[in-house]
């Protein structure tokens, strides 16, 4: 059986506005090196929600959640986003 580890990362401001605007984030991993992790809109309606989102590469298991910024900040951050503006009236 292989060892399975659980990356965890809290999106600040910061990192959430950069995943709203280029829909990815990039992960060092030991076993991969320099990933790209893809955020679709079903991920970023459970961010915005409070939820963790999890996303799977190899024997990876890295775990997404939002740090609470206040609905409208979440709100206009998404409004602005290039991918995912039609998203700030779901929530």
């Amino acid at each position: 059986m292989e060892n399975i580890k659980e990356i965890r990362t809290l999106l600040t401001e910061e990192m959430f506005t950069n995943v709203c605007k280029i829909g990815f984030v990039t992960i060092r991993s030991i076993d991969y090196g320099k990933t790209d992790i893809n955020f679709h809109k079903v991920d970023i309606l459970q961010l915005v929600k409070g939820e963790i989102v999890t996303k799977e590469i190899g024997t990876e298991i890295f775990k997404f959640a939002l740090q609470d910024l206040g609905t409208e900040m979440i709100r206009e951050i998404v409004k602005r986003s290039p991918i995912f503006y039609e998203l700030s009236n779901q929530f």
